[in-house]
């Protein structure tokens, strides 16, 4: 990221409360506070936020620098492992026909896939981050840049 980009060609996405369906069942560890910056239309750099979790979690990234937690570099374990078997975070609360068509293509593709569903798209995104899934599935209608472009 070069420092003579000028300020109109970025956008700042920001999501307060992301997984607020989560956050009004309770379910407060899968809510998020999302920061993604843009130029171009490509992400480059985001912030995860859980405030709520036990104890609340910070990650952040920006292309080319990596992916921290709070202000220590994600270790090897926060990378995903993309050996077999895959996982994928998909929705918790619906299904939309086009997620279980791709849970199904990448089943047949990859035999012994795992599919974990949970709630928030920042969550999901989080997922990835951790390395507990290898992608999540967000291909609701609703969900909009805000949601994503953090965890991009």
């Amino acid at each position: 990221f070069a420092a003579d980009v000028a300020a109109e060609e970025l956008v700042v996405w920001v999501d307060p409360l992301d997984g607020t369906y989560e956050y009004s069942v309770g379910n407060l560890t899968a809510v998020t506070t999302l920061i993604g910056v843009s130029r171009g239309g490509t992400a480059f750099a985001g912030v995860a936020h859980q405030p709520f979790a036990d104890p609340p979690q910070t990650l952040w990234g920006v292309v080319g620098l990596g992916t921290f937690a709070a202000s220590e570099r994600c270790a090897p374990h926060c990378i995903p492992d993309f050996g077999p078997p895959l996982a994928v975070a998909t929705s918790q609360r619906k299904r939309h026909a086009r997620v279980g068509l791709a849970v199904e293509a990448l089943a047949r593709r990859y035999p012994g896939l795992q599919e974990t569903r949970v709630g928030g798209a920042g969550f999901k995104g989080l997922a990835v981050l951790l390395g507990t899934a290898h992608a999540g599935l967000t291909l609701d209608e609703k969900t909009k840049r805000w949601d994503t472009c953090a965890a991009e």
